[in-house]
């Protein structure tokens, strides 16, 4: 989303839920994943770890399925699992 880009993710971050929400009715997992995982990087970065966190692992669980491995390896990292996120990479 243009917010997160512009550097608002206090303004993104809604977005990007309701994203999440619209794909998820749509069927379109990846996009749904996607949001997730921008949702959650706007939470990180509004220093809300606890809220980013389980919203990481919906994502991760999507793309480990999707075997969507750069998407998977940016949720790893984000989460501290660097290894992990080596792995995907691959």
């Amino acid at each position: 989303m243009l917010a997160e880009a512009d550097g608002d993710p206090q303004a993104a971050l809604p977005l990007f839920e309701e994203a999440a929400k619209r794909w998820a009715e749509y069927g379109y997992t990846l996009g749904r994943g996607l949001a997730l995982l921008g949702s959650a990087r706007c939470s990180l970065a509004l220093g809300r770890k606890t809220d980013a966190t389980p919203v990481l692992h919906q994502a991760h669980d999507i793309f480990a399925g999707l075997e969507a491995a750069p998407a998977l390896a940016e949720v790893d990292a984000l989460l501290g699992d660097q290894p992990a996120a080596a792995r995907a990479a691959k």
